[in-house]
């Protein structure tokens, strides 16, 4: 009997665990936030509406209840529906070496968190099998206050007329277990 109750009292820790969830994390503003859970990586996502380049080069969100553990801000990189299915990372070629990405984040006071100012060829580019994604050493690992109003500046310019077109999707991810 003991043995049956010390079993499930091990169960119950391990389902509460892994079962582990924001407990009432939401997002007041622009952002949608997703959470994976406690074993996933990562485990927060806030993402905000795209940027259709050259169409809409800017954008401009607030967002209140951003998660407390360390976000990396990035541009997922997503198929352009009217381009076809072979547009979006595959569209990152040298016309777009010189567009320039600033991206501002500041609290509702407006002091700064980050702030980036760089060409798109000094963003780093990661690919894996679900999606692309632009991300820069000065939007890692930043630390939000969950009852602060952010507001986040996104902007592209010197676009060259000759890129086309491209569909950026501004997401702030991080917390969670990178498992080896």
């Amino acid at each position: 009997m003991r043995y049956l109750v010390g079993c499930s009292l091990l169960l119950l820790t391990f389902a509460s665990l892994v079962g582990c969830r924001a407990g009432g994390t939401k997002i007041v503003g622009d952002g949608v936030l997703t959470e994976g859970g406690f074993w996933s990586y990562p485990r927060y996502q806030v993402v905000f509406a795209s940027l259709d380049v050259p169409r809409k080069p800017e954008a401009a969100f607030r967002c209140k209840g951003i998660p407390t553990a360390r976000m990396t801000f990035g541009l997922i990189v997503t198929a352009d529906p009217e381009a076809g299915s072979k547009a979006g990372a595959a569209g990152l070629d040298q016309t777009w070496d010189q567009t320039m990405i600033d991206v501002k984040i500041e609290d509702g006071g407006g002091a700064p968190l980050a702030s980036v100012h760089a060409a798109l060829r000094d963003w780093a580019l990661s690919r894996s099998l679900s999606r692309t994604m632009l991300w820069h050493p000065s939007l890692r690992d930043l630390a939000f206050d969950r009852r602060s109003l952010y507001k986040i500046r996104v902007n592209l310019s010197r676009l060259d007329p000759a890129a086309g077109r491209l569909r950026l999707k501004p997401v702030l991810e991080g917390g969670g277990n990178e498992l080896p």
